[in-house]
């Protein structure tokens, strides 16, 4: 039976694999080469004085999810003295927080990998007077631990997916023992407070879920006008957000689909990564014998342009400003996990999404359930589930218009969590002496 105990055993007898596997990393360039020894619990920065507030992102996602709670906390938190600890587990998470926190009292460091001594190491010398995780980050060594030094747990925009409940449920001396460490949970949704309070966490509270509360992205009047008036040789437009590889070539076959029925059309595709943008349009023009026009070339939008490509960063506020009907990507094929919906639902946009969308899950039931998004099937048909929908949302302004209202209804009524989750945690947690 395993438990906590057992668990602590394993990762001292697996250790060398585990060094390995960093080491790994770090070859790669996936670690932080100066900092490297962050992930052992070593670091060069001192404790500053006074309350350390911990917070925790994994990645990217997790930290743009966490940041607007961080800002919130310092403004409204009495104690100035404090000093948030933020602690992350990538350089690319580590690189976002730099660029963000410039003007703001925060630490960052590298999550210590999840090895009793690391973490009580790591402990030792930040001494945290309250740990904030988000999401799923779930590790019994620094639950347990930070625990036992009289630290408040309090986990915001908690998940816990179907799956994952089941395993816990099936090690209930484990499961008590890491999930009594937490002492508020903030669930993303209510099936997610449901599965915590099943898994013991009495105080468990859903105020909604805090990606709806991201800040709307900034847009360019100049270049939102000078793209919608290049747009006005087309009658039907549409764009497909943060493609991924393969990705381009099934919206190829759609595009070509759709022109069948709606010959004055514009398919607008918007890169993940700018820098593929040479090997796209060679698989477009070459392949599919698509006309396709660069953004960055500048070339003028015709009647005979059948693709849109756009190859830019930090433009995103403003395609979304222009762009009616948005189809997120990276959820068109198995194993990315879809990207974020909020952005576009708070730009008024109709909204589609691939059938693979394991990253945001909660959020597209959210807005499939107030009927602000549409899901496209597989069945092995997604190519023609795809174009079914599109040309019905083209065919039926209405229902575009229904779905556009719809979004926004539903962010404009899920912000203000972060202020509410924010003031929970100053009043719960203010007087919490080391």
């Amino acid at each position: 039976m395993i438990n906590i105990y057992t668990y602590r055993l394993l990762t001292i007898l697996l250790s060398p694999l585990i060094d390995l596997y960093l080491l790994f990393r770090l070859i790669k360039g996936k670690e932080d080469k100066k900092r490297f020894g962050e992930r052992f619990g070593y670091t060069k920065t001192q404790r500053p004085e006074g309350r350390v507030v911990w917070f925790h992102g994994a990645s990217v996602g997790e930290s743009n999810s966490i940041l607007p709670v961080i800002k919130k906390f310092i403004k409204e938190n009495p104690d100035k003295n404090s000093t948030i600890l933020f602690t992350s587990g990538t350089k690319t998470s580590a690189k976002l927080i730099k660029d963000k926190i410039k003007e703001y009292k925060i630490i960052h460091q590298y999550i210590p990998i999840d090895k009793y001594f690391v973490v009580k190491r790591f402990l030792k010398h930040w001494k945290p007077d309250i740990f904030i995780p988000i999401e799923s980050e779930i590790w019994p060594n620094l639950f347990t631990l930070a625990k036992k030094t009289g630290c408040p747990i309090v986990l915001i925009n908690g998940k816990m997916s179907e799956k994952s409940f089941k395993k816990w449920k099936e090690k209930p001396t484990f499961k008590k023992q890491i999930f009594s460490c937490i002492d508020l949970c903030f669930a993303q949704s209510k099936d997610n407070q449901k599965r915590f309070l099943k898994l013991g966490i009495k105080n468990t509270k859903y105020y909604g879920n805090l990606k709806f509360d991201v800040p709307i992205l900034k847009g360019d009047i100049k270049k939102e006008m000078e793209l919608k008036k290049s747009l006005k040789v087309k009658k039907e437009v549409w764009a497909v957000a943060s493609t991924h590889k393969k990705e381009e070539e099934l919206i190829a076959q759609i595009h070509i689909k759709l022109k069948k029925q709606h010959s004055n059309i514009l398919t607008t595709i918007i890169l993940r990564h700018p820098k593929r943008k040479n090997e796209v349009v060679n698989m477009l023009e070459k392949e599919y014998k698509l006309n396709v026009i660069v953004r960055t070339e500048n070339t003028k939008i015709t009647k005979k342009t059948d693709i849109y490509l756009c190859d830019t960063l930090g433009e995103m506020g403003v395609f979304f400003r222009v762009f009616d009907i948005v189809l997120m990507a990276g959820s068109l094929i198995d194993g990315i996990g879809g990207h974020t919906p909020i952005e576009p639902a708070k730009l008024n946009c109709a909204i589609l999404t691939g059938p693979y969308i394991h990253n945001n899950k909660g959020l597209f039931a959210e807005l499939e359930k107030n009927n602000a998004c549409i899901k496209i099937k597989d069945n092995g048909k997604i190519i023609d589930n795809t174009v079914k929908e599109i040309a019905n949302l083209f065919n039926n302004s209405k229902k575009t218009k229904q779905l556009q209202k719809n979004a926004l209804k539903l962010t404009t009524k899920m912000k203000n969590i972060t202020i509410k989750i924010v003031n929970k945690i100053i009043n719960d947690f203010k007087n919490t002496p080391r």
